[in-house]
């Protein structure tokens, strides 16, 4: 009945790609602590449960846990590429290297996108669940400002336009992106930009269970990028990462207001 051994035990063989004794550790983890949020979702993911939320908890700590070797894994391990390929697009569209702009990146974790926008800005917040993630971010010192925060809330009380708000590989966390939209709509200066990545989904479900992410189609971004009177001012199929050897497709999108 030791959480930390099962709980810890759970996540090697998890590593290890060995599913079976992984669910069995968690399972004997959670009648430990059974209102351990995080790791409900986990083993919910682990069993194959469709979910139309992830819980704030399970995003923190899977971070929190990541935060030390996020960036050399990503980089080199996945080949991770999505905040390159946001600037490039956003210097396509005409961003100038003399730029004095209000930046807004959502998801920010260690600050990849933050490091990239920097020099553009003027001030740039990142905002992010994770405190280990942040401290990643402060250590690389191109924030203005760092908000412990879900992003989702944070946009909804937040009073201060931007001109560029950044959402790198974050709105694959969640299901519906409908209130993520109305509220970008509203923090946006005119003529401002939204700048953000997807899963590309060319399944039958919108939901990865074992990943814990999910996927959006071109078709559902578009309607609602209508919806919310945000024009597409440009869209490119990208590969994201590799992942167990094969490449992750999706697109980036660059919206204005």
């Amino acid at each position: 009945d030791y959480f930390e051994a099962h709980n810890n035990l759970g996540a090697a063989y998890l590593a290890i790609k060995n599913t079976d004794a992984a669910i069995q550790h968690f399972q004997v983890a959670l009648k430990c602590h059974p209102n351990d949020k995080a790791l409900k979702y986990t083993l919910g993911i682990l069993m194959g449960e469709q979910s139309l939320s992830i819980p704030g908890e399970y995003v923190e700590s899977l971070f929190d846990s990541y935060a030390d070797h996020y960036d050399d894994h990503v980089k080199n391990a996945l080949q991770y590429r999505v905040p390159e390929l946001m600037l490039d697009m956003l210097r396509s569209a005409g961003l100038k290297s003399d730029a004095n702009l209000d930046m807004l990146d959502l998801g920010c974790g260690t600050g990849l996108c933050g490091e990239l926008l920097y020099p553009y800005a003027s001030s740039l917040t990142g905002v992010d669940m994770s405190p280990n993630m942040l401290e990643m971010a402060r250590i690389k010192n191109c924030y203005t400002k760092l908000v412990k925060a879900d992003f989702t809330r944070f946009i909804t009380i937040t009073k201060s336009p931007y001109d560029i708000i950044t959402a790198g590989d974050s709105l694959v966390y969640l299901s519906d992106l409908n209130d993520i939209f109305l509220n970008i709509h509203r923090l946006l200066k005119p003529d401002g930009w939204f700048i953000f990545n997807i899963e590309e989904n060319d399944q039958s479900s919108d939901y990865i269970p074992l990943s814990g992410r999910f996927l959006h189609r071109q078709s559902y971004i578009e309607s609602l990028a209508v919806t919310h009177h945000l024009s597409i001012v440009s869209k490119q199929a990208v590969i994201l990462r590799m992942q167990d050897g094969k490449q992750v497709m999706g697109t980036v999108y660059l919206l204005t207001r």
